[in-house]
C-alpha cells in the first residue's frame, strides 16, 4: 500500500516537474505573455460590457446555473497511468488501492479549485444580481461539495462499459437542478436538507452503477493520453513539445475544399499540410476556438480602439499556432524519400499559414459588422488583416522557419 501511493507521489512530482519547465519556456517566450495579458484586458472589459447589455429581466441564476454545472460535469481524473501498466501493475492490481485513492484526493482538490476560479468569475454578475459577498461564500462552499460528490461520480461512471453518455446526462441533470435551486433561493436548511437527499440518492445510484471489481486500466490509459495531448497542445502554442503525439479527426465535409487543391508535384506539401490541418484534433480546434472567442470579445468590447485590438491579437495568436501543422510530418520517413524540393515545404507552409489568417481575418471583419453595423470598420478590419495575414506569413514566417519543416 505504501509503495503504491509513493509511486503516485513520484509520477505526480514528475508531472508537475515537467510542466513547470514548459511554463517557464513559455514565460520566457518573447512578448507572448504580453499579448496574453492584453487578450486578458480585454476579455475583461468584454465581460463588463456584457454585464451592462444583459437586461434587467433576464433570469442571471439561470446563466450562472448553466455555466457551473457544465464545469462540474466536466470533471477529471489525473491517475498519470501509461501504457507500460497494463503489463507491469496489472498483476498487482490487488495492492492498486492506495494508488487510486491518492489520484482520486488529488483530482478532487485540483478540480474544487478549478470550480473556485470558474466561480469568481461569476461573482460580479452575482453581486448584481443575486447577493452579497457572504451569500455568494456559502453558494461556493455548496458548489465545491457538489465537485466532490461530481469526482466521485465520473470514477463510477469510467467503469461502465456502456450507458456513459445516459449517466453523464443525469448528472448535468442533478447539478442543474442543484445549482439552479442554489442561485436561485438561496442556500437555507430546507435547501441543505433537500441538496443532502438528492446527493445521497444519487450516490447510492453510483455506488451500484459499476463492479467493485478490476479498474479500468484501458480506459485510463486513454484518458491520461488525451489529457496529456491536451496540455502539450496548448503549450505548443507557444513553444516545441516533442512529446505531442498526433490525433486525426474525420472531418468529410472538409473534403471538397481540399479537392480544390491542384494536383501537381508544386502542390503536394501544401496539399499535405491542409489535410493535416483539417483532419488534426488539436490545431483545427484550437483555430475554431480562437476564432470564436475573438468574435465574441469583439462584439461586446466598448469602443472602435478595442475592436482593433481584439482583431489582431486573435489573429496573432492564430498565426503562431499554425506552423505547428508541418512540424508534425518533421520526421516522417515519406518527407524523406519524395522527389521534390526541400524549400517547397516551407514556402508550402506559408501559403496555408497566409490562406487560413485570410480566411480568419474575413470571418472577424464580418463579425464585426454583425456587432457594429459599421460598414467603415468593417473595411478597415479587412484592410488591416489581409496587411497582416501577408506580413506575418511571407515577411515574419520564412525567417522563423527551417527549409526541413
Amino acid at each position: 500500500m505504501t509503495h503504491a501511493r509513493d509511486l503516485f507521489h513520484s509520477r505526480l512530482a514528475a508531472s508537475w516537474a515537467k510542466g513547470l519547465r514548459y511554463f517557464l519556456l513559455i514565460a520566457g517566450n518573447g512578448g507572448m505573455p504580453v499579448l496574453l495579458v492584453l487578450a486578458g484586458i480585454l476579455l475583461y472589459d468584454a465581460y463588463a460590457a456584457f454585464l451592462s447589455w444583459l437586461p434587467e429581466s433576464f433570469p442571471a441564476y439561470v446563466l450562472m446555473a448553466a455555466f457551473i454545472s457544465a464545469v462540474l460535469t466536466k470533471t477529471s481524473i489525473r491517475t498519470f497511468i501509461r501504457q507500460p501498466d497494463v503489463v507491469f501493475l496489472l498483476p498487482l492490481e490487488h495492492h492498486m488501492g492506495a494508488y487510486f485513492r491518492a489520484s482520486l484526493i488529488y483530482s478532487a482538490v485540483v478540480q474544487v479549485v478549478f470550480t473556485a476560479v470558474a466561480m469568481g468569475l461569476l461573482l460580479p454578475l452575482y453581486r448584481v444580481r443575486i447577493g452579497d459577498e457572504a451569500s455568494f461564500a456559502v453558494s461556493l462552499a455548496f458548489v465545491a461539495i457538489f465537485q466532490l460528490w461530481n469526482v466521485y461520480a465520473y470514477w463510477q461512471e469510467l467503469r461502465l462499459t456502456h450507458g456513459r453518455g445516459k449517466h453523464i446526462a443525469f448528472r448535468f441533470a442533478v447539478n442543474v437542478l442543484l445549482t439552479g435551486t442554489l442561485f436561485y433561493g438561496g442556500p437555507h436548511p430546507l435547501y441543505t436538507l433537500m441538496a443532502a437527499f438528492m446527493l445521497l440518492l444519487a450516490t447510492v445510484h453510483y455506488s451500484r452503477l459499476a463492479r467493485r471489481g478490476r479498474f479500468p486500466w484501458y480506459r485510463l490509459v486513454d484518458l491520461e493520453r488525451k489529457r496529456r495531448n491536451t496540455l502539450y497542445a496548448l503549450t505548443g502554442f507557444f513553444v516545441d513539445v516533442p512529446h505531442l503525439q498526433q490525433q486525426v479527426k474525420v472531418r468529410p465535409w472538409l473534403a471538397p475544399l481540399l479537392s480544390r487543391i491542384p494536383f501537381g508535384q508544386k502542390h503536394t506539401y501544401f496539399y499535405v499540410y491542409a489535410r493535416t490541418f483539417a483532419r488534426s484534433g488539436d490545431y483545427w480546434s484550437l483555430y475554431v476556438r480562437l476564432t470564436i472567442v475573438t468574435a465574441v470579445v469583439m462584439a461586446f468590447v466598448p469602443n472602435v480602439y478595442a475592436v482593433l485590438a481584439a482583431y489582431v491579437i486573435g489573429l496573432v495568436l492564430t498565426g503562431v499556432q499554425l506552423p505547428g501543422v508541418a512540424k508534425k510530418h518533421v520526421h516522417s520517413i515519406w518527407f524523406k524519400v519524395y522527389p521534390l524540393d526541400v524549400q517547397e515545404r516551407k514556402n508550402s507552409t506559408t501559403r496555408l499559414v497566409f490562406a487560413l489568417l485570410a480566411v480568419q481575418s474575413v470571418l472577424l471583419a464580418f463579425a464585426g459588422l454583425l456587432s457594429t453595423a459599421s460598414l467603415k470598420l468593417t473595411a478597415a478590419l479587412l484592410a488591416v488583416g489581409w496587411v497582416f495575414s501577408y506580413v506575418f506569413s511571407y515577411v515574419y514566417l520564412p525567417s522563423r522557419l527551417h527549409p526541413s519543416r
